[in-house]
């Protein structure tokens, strides 16, 4: 009577990708596709999504702009540099740009997204050419824009979305990382930069090989000489570095501290050959010879003759603080006849006084003496001879004059023969 009923095993959910309408009973195998960002690398990266929706986020590099060129007819375009390790999806960025004066200055005025799953390898560039420039330069092109600026028209590289309708950065929660121009006025022509005027028209901007990161601060970055510039200007329709981008510059050896003499401004990696002027004294044999100075400044000083630097004699046998050299040699004792004030090494010649009478005129004449004491006592004549009739005490040499009286009779009984004198006694 047709009541037979089957069991139909199968997905009986309507909302799964292999949902099988005659099922009857189950069987869990349905199977369902969750939309989300499929890229690891993401920051919304959703581990249980099976189909990418586009959705996914990334984290803010440092992109800048590498190049721009404002040449002939429409050759135009500009370059966006990856300086990092990883591949960059630009969905998260844009290159928001106004013409002429802004309306709002300080605001863009248009809001131009990049092509829908455009990237930038790791070290790579983004090239963006007017679709109507010359085939080289759109052979380099990764997208093309039909606005880009004739000169004064300013650009910004940003991150962030699209925020609707031209409002400020904070406003509009985007971050700015980089200019071509600004977006503060129209500036005539062109923006100086690095000292040419007008250099964002008819001219080839590249952004220096040194320079790691963009720079929203766009006075700052076209400088005001070749120098402080972030850029070097080349002459209109120069696109010799058009799709490749220098960074880091290439090794230039050489010295590279600007206090050395040898200083060379164009070397980026140091060779170790910096050479440096150290003024001193050069002379080993100065006291104060400096043996790192290599540039001798007349201040080298000697020690005296006979010393050394510390002031102390090369030679003193002695060791009484006198150099060998400069002794003199003589009698050092203040007591001695022979006393040398100027002495400074006894030298044992050292004499020594004898007192006495040293004139030999004198009666008291000693021979021996050296020094004479004073005592000298001249000849004084008359009888010594205190047995003698006219002794005189007061004299000190006999002059044979003493008289002896007394019997001079050789015949008498009482003679006396040492009598000289007689008294006239003789019996």
């Amino acid at each position: 009577d047709g009541s037979c009923t089957y069991t139909i095993s199968g997905c009986t959910d309507p909302a799964a990708d292999n949902y099988d309408p005659t099922a009857t009973v189950d069987d869990g195998s349905c199977t369902y596709t969750i939309s989300g960002c499929t890229d690891p690398m993401a920051l919304n990266y959703d581990a249980t999504a099976g189909t990418d929706d586009g959705s996914c986020t990334y984290a803010m590099v440092n992109l800048f702009f590498s190049e721009f060129a404002e040449g002939s007819s429409n050759n135009k375009y500009f370059e966006v540099y990856n300086p990092t390790l990883d591949t960059v999806y630009l969905s998260d960025y844009a290159y928001p740009s106004v013409s002429n004066a802004p309306t709002t200055p300080g605001v863009y005025e248009y809001w131009n997204d990049f092509d829908a799953g455009a990237f930038v390898a790791p070290g790579d560039v983004y090239v963006v050419a007017h679709g109507s420039s010359d085939p080289a330069i759109l052979a380099e092109a990764d997208e093309t824009h039909n606005y880009l600026s004739n000169g004064d028209d300013g650009y910004g590289l940003v991150y962030g979305s699209n925020p609707g309708s031209p409002v400020d950065a904070a406003t509009g929660g985007y971050v700015i990382l980089d200019f071509i121009g600004d977006w503060n006025g129209d500036p005539g022509s062109g923006w100086s930069v690095a000292g040419v005027s007008n250099a964002t028209k008819d001219h080839t901007l590249v952004r220096k090989c040194d320079v790691t990161q963009g720079n929203n601060d766009w006075v700052a970055s076209a400088g005001t000489n070749a120098t402080d510039s972030e850029w070097e200007v080349y002459p209109q329709n120069d696109w010799t570095d058009l799709g490749v981008h220098t960074n880091p510059c290439p090794s230039i050896l050489g010295c590279t501290d600007p206090l050395a003499d040898n200083y060379d401004p164009a070397a980026n990696t140091d060779d170790g050959s910096c050479t440096y002027t150290i003024p001193g004294c050069t002379d080993p044999l100065a006291c104060n010879y400096d043996a790192t100075a290599n540039s001798d400044d007349g201040t080298c000083t000697y020690a005296a003759q006979y010393y050394d630097c510390a002031g102390n004699c090369l030679n003193d046998t002695d060791g009484d603080g006198i150099c060998d050299e400069l002794e003199i040699a003589g009698c050092t004792d203040p007591t001695a006849t022979n006393y040398d004030a100027t002495a400074t090494d006894d030298d044992g010649s050292c004499t020594y006084c004898v007192y006495g009478c040293t004139d030999p005129t004198q009666f008291n004449y000693d021979a021996l003496a050296t020094c004479d004491d004073g005592s000298c006592q001249p000849f004084t004549y008359g009888c010594t001879d205190p047995n003698a009739a006219n002794y005189n005490a007061n004299v000190n040499t006999d002059d044979g004059s003493c008289i002896f009286f007394g019997c001079t009779d050789p015949a008498a009984d009482n003679y006396d023969a040492s009598a000289n004198t007689d008294d006239c006694t003789c019996t």
